[in-house]
């Protein structure tokens, strides 16, 4: 984990229930490792306070939305809008 740069979110992570999505994630994406941390640490939580079910987005479509990041398709300012608007459509 030493990947992710900053031992506070590391320290967080290994706390959080996320450790496991993060592990998925950093495997499959193989880089951005401390966004992908302060996403699942953050924003998710972030995102959960302003009522958006964050529960219903699954691991393989945040792995989608990083890899359209790593690709330079979307930006990291783009993030919160996309996945605030996935468990809309999944109703």
């Amino acid at each position: 984990m030493n990947e992710i740069g900053n031992k506070q979110i590391v320290e967080e992570l290994i706390r959080s229930p996320k450790l496991q999505d993060y592990f998925y994630i950093a495997e499959k994406i193989k880089s951005d490792y401390q966004l992908i941390a302060t996403t699942l640490l953050q924003k998710m939580k972030e995102l959960k306070r302003l009522g958006i079910e964050v529960e219903k987005i699954s691991n393989d479509t945040l792995v989608c939305i990083f890899e359209r990041y790593k690709d330079r398709i979307i930006t990291k300012q783009a993030f919160e809008s996309i996945i605030s608007a996935i468990p809309k459509k999944l109703r």
